[in-house]
């Protein structure tokens, strides 16, 4: 079987922006779960309102700084901004916010429990 030069093209792009996609979901991921570090250092279990309230605390710097994609000689003013307004947007919306909190008791990171909401694992 021959693939064509322009099919291949479209198979690496296709590649490349997942692979970059889920570098960002995973950078997005450790925003949270900072966020959720810094709402657990003052109380052992906490909701997820206050998870929001600590990213709505955070300065877009903050963000960027927290968010590790190592070195880089490319503007990186487009990713930022993309990273600070995904961020933004997933703590605006209370069931985005859920989705990532669950994922990150699936996989280790929190715990939940129904009566008392999240803690550190």
């Amino acid at each position: 079987m021959r693939i064509t030069k322009a099919k291949l093209r479209a198979t690496l792009r296709r590649v490349l922006k997942e692979s970059i996609h889920s570098e960002m979901d995973l950078v997005i991921k450790n925003i949270i779960f900072y966020a959720c570090q810094e709402a657990a250092s003052f109380m052992r279990n906490f909701q997820q309102n206050i998870v929001f309230e600590e990213i709505n605390a955070m300065t877009d710097a903050d963000m960027i700084k927290l968010a590790d994609y190592g070195p880089s000689d490319e503007d990186t003013s487009q990713r930022d901004e993309y990273l600070v307004s995904s961020v933004r947007m997933i703590a605006g919306d209370k069931n985005e916010l859920k989705r990532v909190l669950f994922e990150l008791v699936d996989s280790g990171d929190l715990n939940f429990n129904p009566g008392r909401g999240f803690s550190l694992a």
